[in-house]
């Protein structure tokens, strides 16, 4: 007979995580409590009989169950189904009903129970409509606690990610890790901003030592085809500030800004003190 595990992290009075089968070299989302309901409190439990012998898991339906029953405020073993929490009340309670079985329902949580999925575990979020991946995994967790080779569930907490993470290697080598939410991936690095002009001109700078950052991006001036500074919100320096006078006569882009000159003014005080001296614009 062997062990398997449900390693989960804090949320709420929940926890999220992976009930893993360390010979068997599996792993499962799992969840027990909620935002409001207690966790499973850690310690080992042994894992009774299966009940509701119906092969065909319908979510919303715990249409198979294992009790799982701890220990006593005194360390001796309890009733099925039950066991000593020392998080719950001000002293300490006696849990009772205390299950594997499929997460379900209109939306994840148990009541204490560990709950079985295929897709992490987000409390508040309502539960796919699809749910064929929550279906295959309890069947494929209801097989293997069926098939006899387990008899005890070992219920541990920890602070992070990081440290569940790292107790499952030690565990469980190959069985695959199962975050409690899949890790997004990092958003892709803002493009530089481009100082001055698309080409190798230097930037225009204001009267302070402000460099303007952006131009007009469809417009060039000049043998180095610089993009031409215009009076808009977008035409900013280093300083903070943005460009807001421009010709009266010539206006570039799609949203048609009037360009800027030399010593034309921003909103903060600086003047344009440098461009390109072979154009010249009223």
């Amino acid at each position: 007979m062997g062990d398997i595990y449900y390693l989960g992290v804090p949320s709420g009075n929940g926890s999220r995580g992976s009930l893993v089968f360390p010979d068997a070299g599996k792993s499962f989302h799992a969840g027990s409590g909620s935002t409001s309901a207690y966790r499973a409190p850690d310690g080992t439990y042994d894992i009774g009989k299966r009940e509701w012998g119906e092969q065909d898991v319908s979510l919303g339906k715990a249409k198979y169950k294992y009790r799982i029953t701890g220990v006593t405020k005194n360390g001796t073993k309890a009733a099925p189904g039950h066991a000593w929490d020392p998080n719950k009340g001000k002293h300490g309670e006696m849990r009772s009903k205390l299950l594997i079985h499929p997460d379900g329902g209109k939306a994840p949580g148990t009541s204490g129970c560990i709950g079985v999925r295929g897709t992490p575990t987000a409390w508040g979020n309502a539960n796919p409509a699809d749910n064929s991946a929550d279906v295959a995994a309890a069947q494929e967790v209801d097989q293997l606690l069926g098939s006899g080779k387990y008899d005890r569930v070992i219920v541990k907490t920890f602070k992070n990610v990081e440290e569940m993470e790292a107790f499952q290697k030690q565990i469980a080598p190959d069985a695959p890790m199962k975050r409690p939410d899949e890790k997004k991936p990092d958003p892709p690095p803002a493009p530089p901003k481009k100082k001055g002009s698309g080409g190798k001109g230097k930037p225009s700078k204001t009267n302070k030592s402000a460099e303007l950052l952006q131009g007009e991006r469809t417009v060039f001036a000049g043998s180095n085809k610089l993009q031409v500074a215009y009076a808009g919100p977008d035409c900013t320096h280093t300083g903070g500030g943005c460009v807001v006078e421009g010709s009266k006569t010539v206006f570039v882009g799609e949203k048609k800004y009037p360009m800027a000159r030399v010593q034309d003014a921003t909103n903060d005080g600086h003047k344009i003190a440098t461009g390109e001296n072979t154009v010249e614009t009223a």
